[in-house]
């Protein structure tokens, strides 16, 4: 094959490639995202919105708060203000956990502040996996695999890498308080 022969088949491809470009209008669209605390509790993967989660605490000294029911841990001291602690493992039909006297929690663990309507909380979650923004519409009704505990609590579910997140609402916990 001769050079003028290739360069004007090159030539043609390029043009023709232009050609199909110009027709083919391509659309921009800003899909609406969503920002997830990612979280495990019991080896299960839970998330809550972004919005309401205003900071994610290391393990801190919880104190015990004689009274209180159940699901109150304890409270803790966040520069100054003092915060209650939830454990919302029994409002998901999972096992809760005995915090006892002024307990400190494991390494893993992490305390969730999460903000609604004023009303401010920690959460105790065992690990915090991800933060990520997902697309809006990847949030999927949640599905009839999951107990009927859980799903009272559910906005919905979505994928983190492979694995199903349920996406927690974080109003109809505190409206359980």
């Amino acid at each position: 094959m001769e050079e003028s022969e290739t360069t004007s088949k090159s030539e043609a491809l390029l043009s023709e490639a232009k050609k199909l470009r110009e027709r083919k209008q391509v659309v921009d669209v800003d899909e609406k995202t969503v920002k997830l605390v990612i979280f495990t509790l019991e080896g299960e993967l839970f998330a809550f919105y972004g919005d309401f989660v205003k900071e994610i605490l290391p393990p801190v000294k919880i104190f015990f708060v004689p009274g209180c029911p159940d699901f109150i841990a304890g409270v803790i001291n966040i520069r100054g203000d003092i915060e209650s602690v939830l454990d919302i493992r029994g409002f998901l039909g999972l096992t809760p956990r005995s915090y006892g006297v002024d307990v400190m929690l494991e390494k893993a663990n992490r305390i969730a502040i999460g903000d609604c309507d004023g009303f401010r909380s920690g959460i105790i979650v065992d690990s915090v996996i991800d933060v990520l923004d997902v697309a809006e519409h990847s949030i999927k009704p949640s599905s009839a695999a999951i107990s009927s505990t859980i799903k009272d609590f559910a906005i919905g579910e979505t994928l983190c890498g492979n694995k199903n997140v349920i996406v927690l609402d974080f109003k109809k916990i505190h409206g359980n308080l």
